[in-house]
């Protein structure tokens, strides 16, 4: 719950971060008042393959639009902590991006798998993203490869 004067106070929703506006309220209130974290579920939403954020899952665009309120929030953190938490909010959604990259892929939903893949690589350029990255890219490559000799005739086979 957040009370009104606090919306009055911050302004609207951030329509840079599109799909993620929520998410940088959340961090711009978090940033001027005190909050509470409820860690037990109170509420959830179900994904189906039909609804708004599995189409932008499938584009990639829930990390696109991620990265760009990372972006925002820095302006709006101290200096001192600024570059350091945008750095690991970066890394840490990389690694989602990779990851759900993984889950598309043994869907075989090839297009979502390398749309992650790509904005995921946009994240962060860290060492270890980097690693994971081209471990991913192997296994789409690998599985596209498997796609196509799946739909080829051997040439010595018996018709």
């Amino acid at each position: 719950m957040v009370k009104r004067s606090t919306y009055e106070k911050l302004g609207g929703f951030c329509s840079e971060a599109r799909s993620a506006a929520d998410w940088e309220m959340w961090k711009r209130i978090a940033a001027q008042y005190p909050i509470w974290y409820e860690p037990k579920l109170l509420a959830c939403f179900r994904l189906h393959s039909s609804s708004t954020t599995s189409g932008l899952i499938k584009r990639g665009e829930n990390i696109a639009d991620t990265y760009l309120a990372i972006e925002v929030s820095r302006s709006y953190l101290p200096s001192a902590i600024a570059a350091r938490a945008s750095r690991k909010a970066k890394e840490g959604y990389a690694f989602k991006a990779l990851t759900t990259a993984r889950q598309m892929l043994a869907r075989n939903e090839m297009d979502a798998a390398i749309a992650q893949l790509r904005e995921g690589l946009k994240c962060r350029h860290s060492l270890n993203v980097i690693k994971s990255g081209i471990f991913v890219s192997m296994l789409v490559a690998g599985k596209w490869l498997a796609i196509k000799l799946r739909g080829m005739k051997v040439a010595n086979s018996p018709e």
